[in-house]
Protein backbone atom coordinates (compact mmCIF):
# COMPACT_ATOMS: atom_id res chain seq x y z
CA UNK A 1 0.00 0.00 0.00
CA UNK A 2 0.64 3.56 0.16
CA UNK A 3 0.13 6.34 2.35
CA UNK A 4 -0.97 9.44 0.31
CA UNK A 5 -0.41 11.44 3.45
CA UNK A 6 1.72 10.93 6.36
CA UNK A 7 3.44 7.82 6.92
CA UNK A 8 2.75 4.03 7.32
CA UNK A 9 2.39 4.60 11.54
CA UNK A 10 0.15 7.56 10.96
CA UNK A 11 -1.57 7.18 8.15
CA UNK A 12 -4.76 9.73 7.65
CA UNK A 13 -5.74 8.14 4.08
CA UNK A 14 -4.51 5.10 3.41
CA UNK A 15 -4.58 3.66 -1.12
CA UNK A 16 -6.00 0.43 -0.78
CA UNK A 17 -4.74 -0.99 -4.31
CA UNK A 18 -5.15 -3.70 -5.97
CA UNK A 19 -2.58 -6.54 -5.70
CA UNK A 20 -1.14 -4.60 -2.74
CA UNK A 21 0.42 -2.18 -5.75
CA UNK A 22 1.99 1.52 -4.73
CA UNK A 23 -0.42 4.27 -5.80
CA UNK A 24 2.26 6.26 -7.35
CA UNK A 25 1.27 9.63 -7.56
CA UNK A 26 -1.93 9.14 -5.31
CA UNK A 27 -3.32 6.65 -8.49
CA UNK A 28 -3.97 3.23 -8.33
CA UNK A 29 -2.65 1.96 -11.71
CA UNK A 30 -4.57 -1.91 -10.93
CA UNK A 31 -7.88 -0.38 -9.58
CA UNK A 32 -8.87 -1.04 -6.23
CA UNK A 33 -8.71 -4.01 -4.14
CA UNK A 34 -11.67 -6.48 -3.74
CA UNK A 35 -12.36 -5.85 0.13
CA UNK A 36 -15.32 -8.45 1.76
CA UNK A 37 -18.38 -6.94 2.87
CA UNK A 38 -19.25 -4.60 0.35
CA UNK A 39 -16.19 -2.15 1.49
CA UNK A 40 -16.15 -0.84 -2.30
CA UNK A 41 -12.90 0.84 -2.04
CA UNK A 42 -12.97 3.65 -4.56
CA UNK A 43 -11.23 7.09 -5.51
CA UNK A 44 -8.58 7.50 -7.58
CA UNK A 45 -5.87 6.02 -4.88
CA UNK A 46 -8.59 3.77 -3.56
CA UNK A 47 -9.04 5.49 0.03
CA UNK A 48 -12.83 5.97 0.28
CA UNK A 49 -13.75 2.89 2.55
CA UNK A 50 -15.60 1.48 5.38
CA UNK A 51 -15.24 4.40 8.37
CA UNK A 52 -18.46 2.40 10.26
CA UNK A 53 -15.92 -1.01 11.51
CA UNK A 54 -15.83 -1.30 15.35
CA UNK A 55 -17.24 1.86 15.76
CA UNK A 56 -19.72 2.46 19.01
CA UNK A 57 -23.64 1.90 18.21
CA UNK A 58 -26.73 1.69 19.79
CA UNK A 59 -30.53 0.74 18.78
CA UNK A 60 -33.96 0.49 20.36
CA UNK A 61 -34.14 -2.89 21.88
CA UNK A 62 -35.90 -4.67 25.02
CA UNK A 63 -35.18 -7.85 26.77
CA UNK A 64 -32.50 -10.32 25.95
CA UNK A 65 -32.01 -8.64 22.56
CA UNK A 66 -29.36 -6.52 23.58
CA UNK A 67 -27.11 -9.24 25.41
CA UNK A 68 -28.00 -11.88 22.08
CA UNK A 69 -27.54 -9.49 19.69
CA UNK A 70 -25.79 -6.20 20.80
CA UNK A 71 -26.06 -2.70 18.11
CA UNK A 72 -22.03 -3.10 17.91
CA UNK A 73 -22.21 -6.48 16.05
CA UNK A 74 -23.50 -4.68 12.79
CA UNK A 75 -19.89 -3.20 12.64
CA UNK A 76 -17.83 -5.72 13.60
CA UNK A 77 -16.45 -6.68 9.85
CA UNK A 78 -18.44 -10.90 10.13
CA UNK A 79 -22.03 -10.55 8.38
CA UNK A 80 -22.55 -14.33 8.58
CA UNK A 81 -26.01 -14.63 6.99
CA UNK A 82 -27.93 -16.71 9.54
CA UNK A 83 -28.77 -14.97 12.79
CA UNK A 84 -26.16 -15.00 15.28
CA UNK A 85 -24.45 -12.73 17.82
CA UNK A 86 -23.12 -11.01 14.67
CA UNK A 87 -25.46 -9.00 14.07
CA UNK A 88 -27.22 -6.29 15.24
CA UNK A 89 -31.42 -7.44 16.34
CA UNK A 90 -33.53 -4.38 17.28
CA UNK A 91 -36.73 -5.48 18.93
CA UNK A 92 -38.59 -3.07 20.98
CA UNK A 93 -42.52 -1.95 20.93
CA UNK A 94 -41.93 0.80 18.02
CA UNK A 95 -40.27 1.43 14.95
CA UNK A 96 -36.92 -0.83 14.92
CA UNK A 97 -33.83 1.66 15.16
CA UNK A 98 -30.04 1.44 14.95
CA UNK A 99 -27.48 4.22 15.14
CA UNK A 100 -23.76 4.67 15.33
CA UNK A 101 -21.14 7.32 16.41
CA UNK A 102 -18.20 7.57 14.14
CA UNK A 103 -16.42 9.63 16.50
CA UNK A 104 -15.77 12.37 13.94
CA UNK A 105 -17.34 14.02 10.77
CA UNK A 106 -17.02 12.17 7.95
CA UNK A 107 -18.48 13.01 4.23
CA UNK A 108 -20.20 9.73 3.67
CA UNK A 109 -21.21 8.26 -0.12
CA UNK A 110 -22.73 5.22 0.29
CA UNK A 111 -24.21 2.52 2.74
CA UNK A 112 -24.20 -0.98 2.36
CA UNK A 113 -27.04 -3.15 4.54
CA UNK A 114 -26.20 -6.91 5.27
CA UNK A 115 -29.43 -8.80 6.57
CA UNK A 116 -30.16 -12.62 6.80
CA UNK A 117 -30.60 -15.46 4.76
CA UNK A 118 -32.12 -17.82 6.77
CA UNK A 119 -35.76 -16.09 7.08
CA UNK A 120 -37.25 -13.16 8.17
CA UNK A 121 -36.41 -11.37 5.11
CA UNK A 122 -39.21 -8.96 5.34
CA UNK A 123 -38.00 -7.53 8.37
CA UNK A 124 -35.40 -5.51 6.36
CA UNK A 125 -37.09 -3.15 4.27
CA UNK A 126 -38.89 0.56 4.27
CA UNK A 127 -36.35 2.22 5.99
CA UNK A 128 -34.29 5.79 6.12
CA UNK A 129 -30.66 6.22 6.48
CA UNK A 130 -29.98 9.88 7.56
CA UNK A 131 -26.58 11.27 8.97
CA UNK A 132 -26.26 14.46 11.15
CA UNK A 133 -24.44 15.92 13.82
CA UNK A 134 -27.03 16.74 15.83
CA UNK A 135 -30.52 15.11 16.45
CA UNK A 136 -32.37 17.95 15.02
CA UNK A 137 -30.72 18.29 11.54
CA UNK A 138 -30.82 15.11 9.85
CA UNK A 139 -29.89 14.91 6.29
CA UNK A 140 -31.43 11.76 4.34
CA UNK A 141 -28.57 9.73 2.72
CA UNK A 142 -31.46 7.39 1.32
CA UNK A 143 -34.56 5.43 1.18
CA UNK A 144 -34.86 1.61 0.89
CA UNK A 145 -38.15 0.32 0.29
CA UNK A 146 -37.77 -3.51 -1.05
CA UNK A 147 -36.95 -6.44 0.77
CA UNK A 148 -33.17 -7.38 1.05
CA UNK A 149 -32.31 -10.88 0.94
CA UNK A 150 -28.74 -10.69 1.00
CA UNK A 151 -27.53 -7.24 1.06
CA UNK A 152 -27.98 -3.85 -0.76
CA UNK A 153 -26.13 -0.71 -1.27
CA UNK A 154 -27.94 2.74 -0.81
CA UNK A 155 -25.96 5.61 -2.63
CA UNK A 156 -26.78 8.98 -0.78
CA UNK A 157 -28.73 11.32 -3.45
CA UNK A 158 -25.41 13.38 -3.05
CA UNK A 159 -22.36 13.05 -0.35
CA UNK A 160 -23.27 13.96 3.23
CA UNK A 161 -21.14 15.36 5.79
CA UNK A 162 -22.13 14.56 9.49
CA UNK A 163 -20.92 12.11 12.47
CA UNK A 164 -23.93 9.92 13.45
CA UNK A 165 -25.32 7.42 10.98
CA UNK A 166 -29.42 6.57 11.51
CA UNK A 167 -31.27 3.65 10.24
CA UNK A 168 -35.16 3.48 11.05
CA UNK A 169 -37.94 0.97 10.05
CA UNK A 170 -40.91 3.62 8.14
CA UNK A 171 -43.23 0.46 7.39
CA UNK A 172 -43.53 -3.06 6.12
CA UNK A 173 -44.62 -6.09 8.69
CA UNK A 174 -42.72 -6.18 11.88
CA UNK A 175 -41.90 -3.01 11.84
CA UNK A 176 -40.69 -3.04 15.56
CA UNK A 177 -37.97 -5.54 14.72
CA UNK A 178 -35.04 -6.03 12.25
CA UNK A 179 -31.68 -7.61 11.92
CA UNK A 180 -28.86 -6.13 10.94
CA UNK A 181 -26.14 -8.50 10.09
CA UNK A 182 -23.18 -5.70 8.83
CA UNK A 183 -24.01 -2.35 7.72
CA UNK A 184 -20.75 -0.75 5.48
CA UNK A 185 -20.09 3.29 5.79
CA UNK A 186 -18.24 4.41 3.18
CA UNK A 187 -16.82 7.59 3.65
CA UNK A 188 -14.01 9.72 4.35
CA UNK A 189 -12.59 12.05 7.32
CA UNK A 190 -14.24 15.19 6.01
CA UNK A 191 -11.97 18.54 6.04
CA UNK A 192 -13.31 21.91 6.69
CA UNK A 193 -10.93 24.08 3.74
CA UNK A 194 -12.38 27.07 4.93
CA UNK A 195 -9.84 26.79 8.25
CA UNK A 196 -6.83 26.41 5.78
CA UNK A 197 -4.73 29.40 5.12
CA UNK A 198 -5.97 32.11 2.84
CA UNK A 199 -4.71 31.28 -0.41
CA UNK A 200 -3.76 27.68 -0.02
CA UNK A 201 -5.44 25.08 -2.42
CA UNK A 202 -7.55 22.61 -0.80
CA UNK A 203 -10.05 19.86 -1.15
CA UNK A 204 -12.07 18.23 1.73
CA UNK A 205 -9.99 14.60 1.12
CA UNK A 206 -5.97 15.75 0.81
CA UNK A 207 -6.76 18.77 2.62
CA UNK A 208 -4.22 21.48 2.29
CA UNK A 209 -1.57 21.58 -0.15
CA UNK A 210 1.05 23.28 2.21
CA UNK A 211 0.39 21.53 5.48
CA UNK A 212 3.64 20.04 6.10
CA UNK A 213 6.00 20.50 8.75
CA UNK A 214 5.10 21.80 11.96
CA UNK A 215 1.29 21.90 10.46
CA UNK A 216 -0.63 19.47 12.64
CA UNK A 217 -2.27 16.47 10.16
CA UNK A 218 -3.41 18.56 6.52
CA UNK A 219 -5.17 21.29 8.67
CA UNK A 220 -8.29 19.59 9.18
CA UNK A 221 -8.98 21.06 12.48
CA UNK A 222 -10.91 24.49 13.42
CA UNK A 223 -9.56 26.61 15.54
CA UNK A 224 -11.01 25.95 18.84
CA UNK A 225 -13.88 26.95 19.92
CA UNK A 226 -14.54 27.40 24.48
CA UNK A 227 -17.33 28.99 24.23
CA UNK A 228 -19.61 26.49 25.02
CA UNK A 229 -16.94 24.91 27.95
CA UNK A 230 -17.26 25.95 31.67
CA UNK A 231 -14.27 26.78 34.47
CA UNK A 232 -15.15 26.23 38.05
CA UNK A 233 -13.42 26.61 40.87
CA UNK A 234 -12.03 23.98 43.27
CA UNK A 235 -10.38 25.71 46.43
CA UNK A 236 -9.93 29.31 47.14
CA UNK A 237 -7.71 30.51 49.92
CA UNK A 238 -6.84 34.15 50.86
CA UNK A 239 -3.99 34.02 48.04
CA UNK A 240 -4.76 31.53 45.69
CA UNK A 241 -7.29 29.90 43.47
CA UNK A 242 -7.71 26.18 42.05
CA UNK A 243 -9.45 26.12 38.78
CA UNK A 244 -10.21 23.27 36.51
CA UNK A 245 -11.79 23.60 33.35
CA UNK A 246 -13.45 21.21 30.26
CA UNK A 247 -11.25 19.86 27.97
CA UNK A 248 -12.07 20.94 24.65
CA UNK A 249 -14.67 18.54 22.84
CA UNK A 250 -14.33 16.74 19.18
CA UNK A 251 -10.63 16.50 18.98
CA UNK A 252 -9.14 13.11 17.97
CA UNK A 253 -6.20 11.66 19.39
CA UNK A 254 -3.76 12.24 16.69
CA UNK A 255 -3.72 16.07 17.08
CA UNK A 256 -4.08 16.54 21.10
CA UNK A 257 -0.46 17.29 20.51
CA UNK A 258 -0.91 20.04 18.83
CA UNK A 259 -3.81 22.29 21.49
CA UNK A 260 -3.47 23.85 24.90
CA UNK A 261 -4.65 26.56 27.00
CA UNK A 262 -3.64 29.61 28.15
CA UNK A 263 -4.95 30.86 31.34
CA UNK A 264 -4.40 34.22 32.88
CA UNK A 265 -6.27 36.44 35.09
CA UNK A 266 -6.61 40.22 36.44
CA UNK A 267 -7.79 42.22 39.27
CA UNK A 268 -10.67 43.26 38.65
CA UNK A 269 -10.88 46.08 41.77
CA UNK A 270 -7.96 47.46 39.72
CA UNK A 271 -9.56 47.50 36.50
CA UNK A 272 -6.07 46.35 35.19
CA UNK A 273 -5.36 44.34 32.10
CA UNK A 274 -4.83 40.30 31.95
CA UNK A 275 -1.92 38.57 33.30
CA UNK A 276 -0.96 35.59 31.32
CA UNK A 277 0.10 33.06 33.97
CA UNK A 278 0.83 29.54 32.15
CA UNK A 279 0.38 27.61 28.87
CA UNK A 280 -0.96 24.08 29.27
CA UNK A 281 -0.91 21.43 26.81
CA UNK A 282 -4.41 19.43 25.79
CA UNK A 283 -2.42 16.59 26.60
CA UNK A 284 -1.66 17.44 30.45
CA UNK A 285 -4.31 17.97 33.43
CA UNK A 286 -7.55 20.21 33.04
CA UNK A 287 -6.45 21.89 36.58
CA UNK A 288 -4.18 24.51 37.87
CA UNK A 289 -3.60 26.91 40.94
CA UNK A 290 -2.66 30.20 40.61
CA UNK A 291 -1.27 31.76 43.31
CA UNK A 292 0.30 35.31 44.79
CA UNK A 293 -3.04 36.62 45.32
CA UNK A 294 -4.21 39.42 47.26
CA UNK A 295 -6.77 38.71 50.16
CA UNK A 296 -10.79 39.54 49.23
CA UNK A 297 -9.99 40.75 46.04
CA UNK A 298 -12.17 40.08 42.78
CA UNK A 299 -10.26 38.58 40.15
CA UNK A 300 -11.58 37.38 36.35
CA UNK A 301 -9.95 34.20 34.74
CA UNK A 302 -10.32 33.27 31.44
CA UNK A 303 -8.21 30.34 29.46
CA UNK A 304 -8.08 30.81 26.21
CA UNK A 305 -7.68 27.64 23.77
CA UNK A 306 -5.25 27.53 20.87
CA UNK A 307 -4.01 25.07 18.26
CA UNK A 308 -0.42 25.05 16.71
CA UNK A 309 -0.15 26.45 13.59
CA UNK A 310 3.37 26.66 11.66
CA UNK A 311 5.29 27.24 15.06
CA UNK A 312 2.94 29.77 16.01
CA UNK A 313 0.12 30.16 18.51
CA UNK A 314 -3.59 30.27 16.63
CA UNK A 315 -6.03 31.64 19.72
CA UNK A 316 -9.64 30.34 19.63
CA UNK A 317 -12.82 32.00 21.05
CA UNK A 318 -12.06 31.89 24.79
CA UNK A 319 -14.12 30.10 27.62
CA UNK A 320 -16.71 31.89 29.69
CA UNK A 321 -14.84 34.18 32.18
CA UNK A 322 -14.93 32.76 35.66
CA UNK A 323 -15.74 35.75 38.35
CA UNK A 324 -14.45 34.90 42.38
CA UNK A 325 -13.11 36.45 44.95
CA UNK A 326 -10.07 35.33 47.53
CA UNK A 327 -11.00 34.10 50.93
CA UNK A 328 -10.41 36.87 54.13
CA UNK A 329 -7.14 34.92 55.36
CA UNK A 330 -6.60 35.32 58.74
CA UNK A 331 -5.95 38.88 59.98
CA UNK A 332 -2.82 40.36 61.58
CA UNK A 333 -2.05 40.51 65.12
CA UNK A 334 -2.57 43.90 66.77
CA UNK A 335 0.67 46.17 67.24
CA UNK A 336 1.47 47.00 70.69
CA UNK A 337 2.86 50.64 70.53
CA UNK A 338 3.44 50.85 74.30
CA UNK A 339 2.56 49.68 77.93
CA UNK A 340 3.09 51.79 80.78
CA UNK A 341 2.62 51.13 84.58
CA UNK A 342 2.45 53.89 86.90
CA UNK A 343 1.91 54.25 90.34
CA UNK A 344 1.23 57.63 92.27
CA UNK A 345 -0.53 59.98 94.73
CA UNK A 346 -3.26 59.82 93.31
CA UNK A 347 -2.42 56.08 91.72
CA UNK A 348 -2.85 56.60 88.08
CA UNK A 349 -3.21 52.88 87.16
CA UNK A 350 -1.58 50.80 83.96
CA UNK A 351 -1.64 53.24 80.33
CA UNK A 352 -1.78 50.68 77.59
CA UNK A 353 -1.64 52.13 74.21
CA UNK A 354 -1.75 49.68 71.22
CA UNK A 355 -2.70 49.98 67.48
CA UNK A 356 -5.52 47.99 66.11
CA UNK A 357 -5.33 47.04 62.13
CA UNK A 358 -5.20 50.03 60.07
CA UNK A 359 -7.56 48.59 57.26
CA UNK A 360 -9.92 46.42 59.56
CA UNK A 361 -12.53 48.56 58.09
CA UNK A 362 -11.78 48.32 54.46
CA UNK A 363 -10.93 44.46 54.66
CA UNK A 364 -13.99 41.42 54.70
CA UNK A 365 -13.14 41.29 58.68
CA UNK A 366 -14.30 43.75 60.65
CA UNK A 367 -13.64 43.90 64.34
CA UNK A 368 -16.68 43.76 66.43
CA UNK A 369 -15.70 43.91 70.54
CA UNK A 370 -11.85 43.92 72.29
CA UNK A 371 -11.53 43.94 75.74
CA UNK A 372 -8.21 43.32 77.92
CA UNK A 373 -8.05 41.33 81.03
CA UNK A 374 -5.78 41.97 83.60
CA UNK A 375 -4.71 40.34 87.20
CA UNK A 376 -2.14 40.69 89.87
CA UNK A 377 0.40 37.98 90.04
CA UNK A 378 -0.26 35.51 93.15
CA UNK A 379 -4.48 36.54 92.87
CA UNK A 380 -6.20 34.10 91.23
CA UNK A 381 -9.27 37.00 90.17
CA UNK A 382 -9.44 38.24 86.91
CA UNK A 383 -10.11 41.63 85.88
CA UNK A 384 -11.68 42.61 82.89
CA UNK A 385 -12.05 46.18 80.83
CA UNK A 386 -14.01 47.06 77.91
CA UNK A 387 -11.71 48.70 74.97
CA UNK A 388 -13.23 51.28 72.53
CA UNK A 389 -12.82 49.99 68.99
CA UNK A 390 -12.56 53.27 67.66
CA UNK A 391 -9.59 54.12 69.85
CA UNK A 392 -5.67 53.08 70.80
CA UNK A 393 -5.74 54.13 74.15
CA UNK A 394 -7.01 52.39 77.64
CA UNK A 395 -6.02 52.93 81.23
CA UNK A 396 -6.70 50.51 83.72
CA UNK A 397 -7.51 51.23 87.10
CA UNK A 398 -5.13 51.34 89.74
CA UNK A 399 -4.97 47.53 91.59
CA UNK A 400 -2.33 47.12 93.88
CA UNK A 401 1.43 46.90 93.12
CA UNK A 402 3.60 43.99 91.48
CA UNK A 403 3.57 42.18 88.65
CA UNK A 404 0.67 42.14 86.24
CA UNK A 405 -0.48 39.70 83.64
CA UNK A 406 -2.76 41.44 80.96
CA UNK A 407 -4.42 39.94 77.68
CA UNK A 408 -5.68 41.97 75.02
CA UNK A 409 -8.67 40.50 72.79
CA UNK A 410 -10.01 40.83 70.02
CA UNK A 411 -12.89 39.55 68.13
CA UNK A 412 -13.27 39.59 64.56
CA UNK A 413 -16.74 39.03 62.60
CA UNK A 414 -16.26 38.00 59.03
CA UNK A 415 -19.31 39.61 56.54
CA UNK A 416 -17.77 37.84 53.65
CA UNK A 417 -16.65 34.08 54.19
CA UNK A 418 -18.58 31.78 53.23
CA UNK A 419 -15.92 28.98 53.59
CA UNK A 420 -16.56 28.44 57.45
CA UNK A 421 -14.46 31.06 58.98
CA UNK A 422 -17.27 32.92 60.56
CA UNK A 423 -14.97 34.81 63.03
CA UNK A 424 -11.63 34.90 64.41
CA UNK A 425 -10.47 35.45 68.16
CA UNK A 426 -7.09 36.80 68.78
CA UNK A 427 -5.01 37.48 71.94
CA UNK A 428 -1.81 39.38 73.21
CA UNK A 429 -0.11 38.56 76.01
CA UNK A 430 1.47 41.14 78.83
CA UNK A 431 3.76 40.94 81.94
CA UNK A 432 4.31 43.94 83.04
CA UNK A 433 5.66 45.32 86.95
CA UNK A 434 3.73 47.88 88.43
CA UNK A 435 5.99 50.43 90.03
CA UNK A 436 5.76 51.71 93.34
CA UNK A 437 6.32 55.29 95.24
CA UNK A 438 9.70 54.63 95.96
CA UNK A 439 10.82 54.05 92.61
CA UNK A 440 9.05 56.87 90.72
CA UNK A 441 11.07 59.20 93.31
Amino acid sequence: GYCLYGDDTDCVFKCHCAIDSECDGGICPSGCDEAPLGYNWRGPACQIGNVGLHKSANMTVIGVYSHLYPATAALDGVSPGIISSSCAHPASNKPAEWWTDLGDVYKIYNITIYGRTDGSQERLQQFDLTVYNTSDNEILCGYHHDIINTYSTITCTRPVIGRYVHFKRKGGPDITMTALCEVVIIGHKYIDCSHCPVGVTCNDVTGCTQCHGSYPPNCKQKKPDGTKNTISVKITTNNSIEIEWQHLTGITEILKEYYGYLIQYKDDTTGGSYIEDVRVNYTSSSYWKIENLNSYTDYSIEIKPFRMFDNNKDYGSPYPVLQVKTRCGTPDAPILKSVKAESSEPPQGIKVEYYLLSDLKSSCRILTFAWIEYRLSGTQRWLKEDCDINSTRLTLPPFGEGIFTIFLHLLYNSNCDTVGYNCYFGSILMEIQTANKTNTQ
